[in-house]
């Protein structure tokens, strides 16, 4: 290191670094950089004051040329399958309608029960109830508003709907015929004070005359008439009444008398034996020859009926009177062709999928016979990591997802591997068969192994296979190795990697396994990007922008297979610091043997030219 207080260079080699790190190892790795560099130095270097960061030479003896090995990852997929299972694949038609469809139905009529002659009879009421499914899978039917309120009813009184009529409406459910009726109680009254009919009051005059010597009165019918009520000081006001009235001759005579026969508006507030009173002058005005007496214009009814019509029922709890009952439908059994259909496997007690598809025919049976089969015609996906004799399981379920159905007992229909797709033949390295064993006390799953020596990771599975011991294959190889020649090599057992466990070495008996490379190809790299960062300095970061957001200053990327690189540009202004510890950030796998050396340049930041 030069210690020159206006200019510094230090240089660092990687292979004097007290540590290596292999960041591609660790769980969080981002691909950003392959290992971590770090110095320790015994003179740390002190920066006073702001410095300038350069790279003063860069060079590495990487390697660029070589031979390497290639495998085609190995899928292990399924090329043909038999022992389909011909007991279980049966399907049936699909039955709709199985639980009670909910629905709200309008104008439902009213119906009492007559004690005296144990019948129902309708009445001039109609309400709209909904129909609830329960959990169950039957309905409950609920009050839900009046569309006409009827007459003649009482807070208390027991009512009901006919089940029939809700089945004639919409067809959708049905009912247990013993229980024909629903009942509902009236707890709230519409009409209460409201005048449904009238009569003549005792002595009421309601008589009209003929001003014509001679000649009949008029008759007529008259609409929308008003009814007054007395204010207490000899006047009537509108009592919020209309009725239609009839104007009739008296027989032998020339005069006749006013009568109501209906109450069209009933008014509030009234209760039997009110009276109202009819002005006669709004039957006569305008009718030739129709008149009466000054003393006796108004004429005198009397209330007799209130309207007492339905304002809100209460439906009943638990009652079996309100159950409805789902109306299945069995449908025609539907032939189809369904594609990508998953294969599964069972794994701890779970159906689950392998990523395998195949085309599964659906048929019916000859008549009569209204069911049909399942067939598993061809495979579509063929998957991977399978091994000869697996079951499999097709799911009914996938089958009629939108026709037919399946018996919930016979879900699945197995069939097994009968024999698999290889990648044998497309790759140079294989397994020495004469190694492949001592595997019992060792977990089944994947592994891996790392070349030290070069990027090469090859990945196998100890599995057993139906009818023989467990053993291992080769799954993928991974990297490029740069000096692979053909021949046989061992795969220590202590560097062998449990994927699902990061344990480091297998529990192999009887040595070492071997790999064989069979042949190989040269290998040789248009370009090798290096690209470096410093990670633990301070430095202006007002004069420094990184694109990727990344904390650690990036200070080189280049090619180093092209001729040469502008080493000078000044690239980091560093801050006062004390730097004791370095750690540098290399994106390029340094291999064994290889080795990098950089060459930095500090120069005050206040020396210009």
């Amino acid at each position: 290191m030069n210690h020159n207080t206006d200019y510094k260079i230090i240089r660092l080699n990687s292979s004097f670094a007290d540590r290596n790190d292999d960041l591609t190892t660790l769980t969080n790795y981002d691909g950003e950089y392959d290992n971590r560099l770090t110095f320790y130095f015994k003179n740390p270097i002190i920066l006073n004051e702001d410095y300038d960061l350069s790279i003063h030479s860069f060079t590495t003896n990487k390697i660029r040329t070589g031979n390497t090995i290639n495998f085609p990852p190995e899928t292990f997929g399924i090329a043909t399958f038999y022992n389909y299972d011909t007991t279980q694949d049966e399907l049936l038609p699909e039955t709709i309608n199985q639980e009670v469809i909910e629905e709200t139905i309008s104008g439902v009529r009213i119906w009492d029960f007559s004690d005296q002659s144990q019948v129902f009879y309708p009445r001039d009421a109609y309400i709209t109830v909904k129909i609830v499914k329960e959990q169950d899978g039957t309905g409950y039917i609920y009050f839900e508003s009046v569309d006409t309120r009827g007459t003649d009813f009482a807070i208390g009184d027991y009512i009901n709907i006919d089940k029939q009529e809700l089945v004639n409406k919409t067809g959708n459910n049905t009912f247990n015929s013993a229980y024909r009726y629903a009942g509902f109680e009236v707890q709230t009254l519409n009409g209460g004070s409201e005048i449904k009919n009238v009569s003549l009051a005792p002595n009421a005059n309601n008589v009209i005359l003929s001003y014509a010597t001679g000649v009949q009165i008029t008759e007529g019918i008259f609409y929308n008439i008003p009814l007054y009520v007395p204010d207490g000081a000899g006047y009537y006001n509108y009592g919020g009444v209309r009725c239609t009235a009839s104007v009739v001759r008296t027989t032998g005579t020339n005069y006749g008398r006013v009568i109501i026969t209906a109450i069209t508006e009933g008014g509030t507030d009234f209760s039997l034996g009110d009276s109202v009173f009819l002005d006669k002058f709004s039957v006569v005005e305008n009718v030739y020859p129709n008149t009466y007496s000054a003393q006796a214009r108004f004429a005198e009814f009397n209330v007799t009926v209130l309207v007492n019509g339905i304002g809100n029922l209460i439906t009943p709890t638990n009652s079996i009177t309100q159950e409805m009952r789902p109306n299945p439908t069995t449908l025609a059994f539907a032939n189809t062709t369904e594609t990508d259909v998953p294969f599964l496997k069972l794994v701890n007690g779970n159906y689950v999928e392998t990523g395998a598809t195949g085309v599964v025919s659906v048929l019916k049976n000859p008549d009569p016979d209204v069911n049909g089969k399942a067939t598993l015609q061809e495979i579509t996906e063929e998957g991977s990591g399978f091994a000869i004799d697996d079951t499999l399981y097709i799911d009914k379920a996938f089958l009629t997802k939108d026709d037919n159905s399946y018996n919930p007992a016979e879900r699945y229909v197995s069939f097994q591997v009968q024999s698999l797709t290889s990648s044998a033949g497309l790759g140079n390295v294989e397994i020495v068969n004469i190694t492949n064993y001592g595997f019992t006390y060792t977990p089944l799953g994947l592994y891996y192994w790392e070349d030290p020596y070069s990027t090469i990771k090859i990945t196998f599975e100890i599995y057993t296979p139906p009818g023989f011991s467990t053993q291992a294959r080769i799954i993928s190889v991974e990297g490029t190795g740069y000096d692979y020649s053909v021949g046989i090599y061992d795969i220590p057992n202590s560097e062998v990697v449990s994927i699902a466990t990061g344990t480091i070495g297998w529990n192999k008996s009887y040595g070492n396994l071997q790999i064989e490379i069979t042949s190989n190809y040269p290998i040789s790299y248009d370009e090798i990007v290096y690209k470096v960062a410093l990670e633990n300095v301070k430095y202006d970061f007002m004069k420094y922008k990184n694109s990727n957001q990344d904390g650690s200053a990036m200070i080189l990327v280049s090619d180093v297979s092209k001729s040469t690189i502008d080493l000078y540009n000044q690239v980091l202004t560093l801050t006062p610091q004390i730097i004791s510890e370095l750690k540098v950030l290399v994106k390029q796998p340094i291999l064994q043997g290889e080795q990098i050396d950089i060459a930095l340049l500090l120069k005050k930041n206040s020396i210009y030219y």
